[in-house]
């Protein structure tokens, strides 16, 4: 379990944002991802820990847009069980790098593989 997903499991007062991703070309089946978008002194950054790909924005909303851009991008060449998990140094590193009065925010997206 991701440090996202654990988060969203003993939260009550979370809702988080949901997006989906359709990726041609793959064997079919559905998978959830959580993202951690946090504000950092440079901008937005948006990390998907389960696939270990980071994106950045202008604000929440842009970083994690992107984020779903590099996904796919990165799914498009490689599958989800060769991608490594970020390891939770790492995460715990850029949720302690949070800056700012918005709380650092979870997103959940669903990657669909025909």
């Amino acid at each position: 379990m991701t440090l996202a997903q654990a988060h969203l499991a003993g939260a009550t007062d979370v809702e988080p944002v949901v997006a989906s991703i359709d990726l041609p070309a793959s064997p079919g089946r559905e998978r959830n991802f959580s993202a951690l978008v946090v504000h950092a002194a440079g901008g937005w950054t948006a990390l998907c820990e389960d696939l270990e790909v980071a994106a950045d924005g202008d604000d929440a909303q842009d970083a994690f847009e992107n984020l779903l851009g590099a996904v796919q991008a990165v799914l498009s060449v490689d599958s989800v069980e060769s991608r490594p998990q970020t390891p939770e140094g790492d995460v715990l590193e850029l949720i302690g790098s949070h800056v700012g009065p918005e709380p650092v925010q979870i997103f959940v997206f669903q990657v669909n593989t025909p």
